[in-house]
């Protein structure tokens, strides 16, 4: 939110500058564009030399961090049965979705999703569950379910302490699930043994 502007911003802008993270480089006193993506944002915003803005400051995602959490993908891929043949990119999103980190909720309606359910459990169970299905299919009219959606993984989108704290979690979650014998930190070293490239 920006106060004491000199020209008045529209409601939408003020909330893309909101939305919009812009990298800042510390100077003598203060603070100023580190780059001219930055300065982009900012001029679109109409913010304009000695207006106030409210900001609240935290570290650029670390590129090596990053790295080291697709590192980390790649090791689950290639050593977790349930990871193998996904991309490093899904094997995070559905780390995303198994621990709830990095995640927003949403709310859906169940009508969007009892096709899927009805047809898995069909596959499970076989044609018997088709009475089960039919039977509760008019239950569901009007109720809505909360639902985890993994969020962007982008440098824009998550800063680096969520991004900590989520690889964190992502970490636990593999030692605690699959190799109970490693903690969380252990399974962490194991990224940072991956090469770059995969052979």
């Amino acid at each position: 939110m920006m106060t004491e502007l000199r020209e008045p911003v529209h409601r939408g802008t003020a909330a893309a500058l909101c939305k919009t993270p812009v990298v800042l480089k510390a100077v003598e006193g203060g603070f100023v564009p580190a780059d001219k993506a930055s300065r982009k944002v900012l001029s679109s915003a109409h913010v304009k030399v000695g207006d106030n803005v409210l900001a609240m400051l935290d570290a650029p995602r670390n590129p090596g961090f990053h790295r080291l959490a697709y590192k980390f993908a790649r090791v689950c891929r290639h050593n977790i049965d349930d990871f193998a043949g996904l991309s490093e990119h899904d094997v995070l999103k559905q780390l995303q979705l198994r621990t709830g980190m990095g995640c927003e909720q949403v709310e859906i309606p169940v009508g969007d999703v009892w096709g899927a359910i009805s047809e898995t459990l069909i596959s499970l169970v076989g044609p018997q569950a088709l009475a089960i299905t039919a039977a509760v299919e008019p239950y569901m009219e009007g109720e809505t379910v909360q639902v985890n959606r993994p969020r962007s993984l982008s440098f824009g989108d998550m800063s680096q302490s969520e991004f900590r704290l989520m690889f964190s979690a992502f970490c636990r979650y593999v030692s605690e699930t699959y190799w109970p014998t490693l903690t969380d930190v252990e399974v962490a070293q194991l990224a940072a043994l991956m090469p770059d490239e995969a052979p």
